[in-house]
């Protein structure tokens, strides 16, 4: 499942979640929902660490043997990537999120 159907399901499914707090089959199935959107979020979510990772080790390598010191290596790899690492931010927030849902929902 791509990213963005994985999200916006869950969107739809947190919407739909505040008329069945009274119904328990219809909290069940959303729990069963969020929680599937949560598995493919969180292999996205791992993607991206990954992604994350191997560019910054890069990246850190390359200005290493360019002869610049750790900290300003360290420094422009993050720099460079930071566009992926507020993605994987996000990701671990709505991922977070979720799971405390599921969480809320069996308890009831």
């Amino acid at each position: 499942m791509e990213l963005e159907t994985a999200l916006n399901g869950y969107t739809a499914a947190k919407q739909r979640l505040q008329s069945s707090w009274s119904s328990p089959t219809a909290l069940s199935d959303l729990a069963v929902k969020i929680a599937t959107y949560g598995t493919y979020i969180g292999e996205h979510l791992g993607d991206f660490k990954a992604l994350y990772e191997l560019n910054k080790s890069k990246m850190y390598l390359d200005a290493i043997k360019a002869g610049k010191s750790a900290t300003q290596a360290e420094n422009e790899s993050r720099s460079e990537n930071a566009e992926v690492r507020a993605e994987v931010l996000r990701l671990e927030l709505v991922h977070k999120d979720l799971f405390s849902l599921v969480s809320v929902i069996q308890s009831r």
